[in-house]
């Protein structure tokens, strides 16, 4: 049976061209370093500050406003080099930024350096994805685009089972058992990324793949479709504003250190991987708008559950929250994401604009509704005790991703 399955997922694998198995494998590699600036960042600043939850929000705020700083800038040094050296470069400077982090002394980590490392870590995030979103549009199509986007994100997730495992449980015993300081065991944990990004960057440096051919990064004016897409776009981009910016420092703060941190978000990944290969693996486009409406309502018990027993006992609470947003992201980004491509593909014929500006202008507005997501959270999060102000805001987050469903029924016509 085992055998049997194996040949059934290489005959799935097959359907993808030599360049988006590639892209694939580099994505793998990326996902181990992901947790670096997703979640070990968060820790970093968290512990830097004593606890200072509103810095490590600030962080996020600016983190989300860089990144489409790093989409537009994309767009213009793609004229002049390939995206995938764009897309290397963008890897390695997120390394490099992450180091600089490592390596700022704690008593120097204020308002302005969090404002700093914040948006330059934003603009790094966005070189590399807007030239990772170019390459997968341009090497699926509609037939295999809900699985190349289910199995990324399966990948993406395994990258972030093994890293936070690992990473998380080195830094946590470290500290507590006093073999190094805070700071020495993070700086130390960088060798490990460094080997991550080397050999990502060498599998995307052997691919041939067709450069983007870029006149213009943004149009103001789309018709009423990409209207709508703008939309969606914004909704599902309220929910990536809390599941980056939540959970880490709410374990940090709720549950404990850097190696709780890293297993209960192998954990959560671990299963997100069972269901998202599963549903991916046999998704069409007409289950598009099911999938993303599971997501939410998954979401929304797992808020409802956290706001009846954070009071309780909110080590429990907490958890299961955490593994509900790590299951509902991946769940509601796939189909969302294969979504906006169609629409990509069916309107660049009509409208005559090229790849690269659609991909910016999703970027624009899903910066707008994590920017969105972290500004009201910062508001209700200086207006309330830290339990009620995140009951609140989970619970508004998931009932935001409800209209996303109807927006996703006229898009992808089910």
């Amino acid at each position: 049976m085992i055998g049997k399955f194996i040949k059934e997922q290489k005959v799935k694998f097959n359907v993808f061209t030599p360049g988006a198995k590639k892209l694939i494998w580099s994505n793998l590699l990326f996902g181990l370093f992901n947790p670096f600036y997703l979640i070990f960042s968060s820790t970093f600043i968290f512990n830097s500050t004593n606890g200072n939850i509103e810095l490590n929000l600030l962080y996020s705020f600016f983190t989300f406003i860089g990144i489409i700083s790093g989409f537009i800038l994309n767009g213009y040094l793609i004229r002049r080099y390939h995206v995938k050296n764009q897309m290397i470069l963008g890897m390695a400077l997120l390394f490099i930024t992450i180091v600089a982090l490592f390596f700022m002394p704690a008593n120097l980590l204020t308002g302005f350096w969090i404002f700093v490392f914040g948006l330059v870590t934003g603009i790094c995030n966005g070189i590399y994805w807007s030239s990772r979103n170019f390459l997968t549009l341009t090497n699926t199509h509609e037939k295999n685009r809900d699985f190349f986007t289910g199995l990324d994100n399966v990948l993406i997730s395994t990258g972030r089972i093994v890293t936070p495992l690992i990473i998380g449980l080195y830094l946590g015993e470290s500290i507590r058992f006093g073999w190094f300081s805070a700071q020495t065991a993070y700086r130390i944990s960088l060798i490990f990324a460094f080997l991550i990004i080397l050999f990502s960057s060498i599998i995307i440096l052997k691919v041939k793949f067709t450069n983007a051919q870029i006149s213009r990064n943004f149009y103001l004016f789309h018709n009423k479709l990409w209207q709508q897409t703008r939309l969606i776009v914004v909704c599902i981009s309220f929910f990536q504003g809390a599941f980056l910016a939540v959970p880490a420092i709410f374990i940090m703060k709720y549950i404990g250190n850097e190696a709780v941190v890293g297993t209960l978000s192998s954990i959560s990944y671990a299963i997100a991987i069972l269901v998202i290969y599963f549903v991916s693996s046999h998704s069409k486009t007409e289950h598009r708008t099911t999938i993303i409406k599971g997501g939410a309502i998954l979401l929304l018990s797992g808020a409802l559950f956290f706001s009846l027993f954070i009071n309780v006992n909110s080590l429990v609470a907490m958890a299961v929250l955490t593994v509900v947003m790590f299951i509902s992201d991946p769940v509601i980004n796939f189909p969302f994401r294969a979504t906006f491509m169609k629409v990509i593909d069916e309107l660049k014929h009509i409208e005559k604009f090229n790849d690269y500006s659609y991909i910016v202008d999703v970027e624009i507005f899903t910066a707008v509704g994590r920017v969105l997501s972290i500004g009201i959270f910062y508001f209700i999060f200086s207006a309330f005790a830290p339990g009620l102000a995140l009951s609140i805001y989970i619970v508004l987050v998931a009932l935001v991703q409800f209209l996303a469903v109807p927006l996703s029924k006229k898009i992808n016509g089910n």
